[in-house]
C-alpha cells in the first residue's frame, strides 16, 4: 500500500492514526443489503458475518463526513477502507449445522424409479448426519427396476425395502428441501414456503449399463455437495 501523504494538520502520523480509527469503525459495519454481493467462494449473499461485499465510494464518503474528516484526508482514508473492506471472513458462518440439525429433504424425479431412488439411497448411506431423507415420483412407476438397484449396490448402498412412490405419499411443505428432478417445475408460490432446487439429471430408465452407471455416479456427487453446504452453512432461511 502506498504511504498517505503528509498534511498540514498533524502531517501522516495524523493520518495513519486516523486510519486506525477508520479500521476499527469498519469492522463493526455490515454490509447493506442492497450491496451484499460476495465475491469470494463459499458464502452466501446477505450473510450477515460475511463481510466480502463492494461498498459503494458514496457510502464511504458518507462515513468519512460523520466522523469529521475533510479534504485530500478523506480522499486518501477512502482508497484505503474501500481496500480494508474487501476481505474473506475468518469467523464461522451465522447459520452452522449442528447434528442435531437435519434436513429433510425430498428428491423428486418422473417414476420415482431411479434419479430420486439413487438420490435418497446416498442421502440415507452417507449422510444420514445431516439430511433426512426421501423421494417420491411425479407419476410413480410402482417398482424400482433391477438396473437401479444393481448399479447402486456397486457402490455397496443397497435399496432393500424402497418402493416407488407418489407425491401424495407425502405433505410437501413439511420438508426444507425438495430436489427436483422431474422436469416439470413445481409452481412459484409453492417455492415460498420450500426451497426447491432444480436438478438437471438425465433420466436412466431403459438405457443400457453404463448410463445407470453414468447417472448414478453424477448423483453420488450431487448429493455430497449439497451436503457438505448443509453442512457448511445449516440449513435453509
Amino acid at each position: 500500500m502506498k504511504a498517505l501523504p503528509a498534511f498540514a494538520n498533524g502531517g501522516c502520523a495524523s493520518a495513519v492514526s486516523a486510519g486506525a480509527s477508520v479500521t476499527r469503525h469498519a469492522k463493526r459495519l455490515k454490509p447493506p443489503s442492497d450491496y451484499a454481493e460476495v465475491t469470494r467462494e463459499g458464502y452466501r449473499v446477505g450473510d450477515p458475518l460475511c463481510f466480502g461485499a463492494t461498498f459503494p465510494r458514496s457510502l464511504t464518503a458518507h462515513l468519512f463526513k460523520h466522523m469529521g474528516f475533510s479534504g485530500t484526508l478523506v480522499k486518501a482514508l477512502q482508497r484505503r477502507l474501500v481496500s480494508l473492506m474487501r476481505f474473506r471472513n475468518t469467523e464461522e458462518p451465522v447459520y452452522r449445522a449442528t447434528s442435531t440439525e437435519r434436513a429433510r429433504i425430498l428428491f423428486v424425479c418422473l417414476g420415482n424409479a431411479c434419479r430420486s431412488q439413487m438420490a435418497e439411497g446416498f442421502a440415507r448411506a452417507w449422510h444420514a448426519d445431516i439430511l433426512q431423507a426421501e423421494s417420491a415420483g411425479v407419476s410413480p412407476l410402482g417398482s424400482v427396476p433391477e438396473e437401479t438397484a444393481a448399479a447402486m449396490a456397486e457402490k455397496d448402498v443397497p435399496l432393500d425395502g424402497h418402493h416407488s412412490k407418489g407425491l401424495d405419499a407425502f405433505d410437501l411443505r413439511s420438508f426444507d428441501i425438495i430436489v427436483n428432478m422431474s422436469g416439470f417445475p413445481f409452481p412459484p408460490s409453492f417455492r415460498r414456503s420450500v426451497k426447491v432446487i432444480e436438478w438437471e439429471v438425465e433420466d436412466p430408465f431403459s438405457g443400457s449399463e453404463r448410463t445407470y452407471r453414468k447417472v448414478r455416479d453424477e448423483i453420488e456427487r450431487r448429493v455430497r455437495m449439497l451436503a457438505d453446504e448443509l453442512r457448511r452453512f445449516g440449513l435453509p432461511a
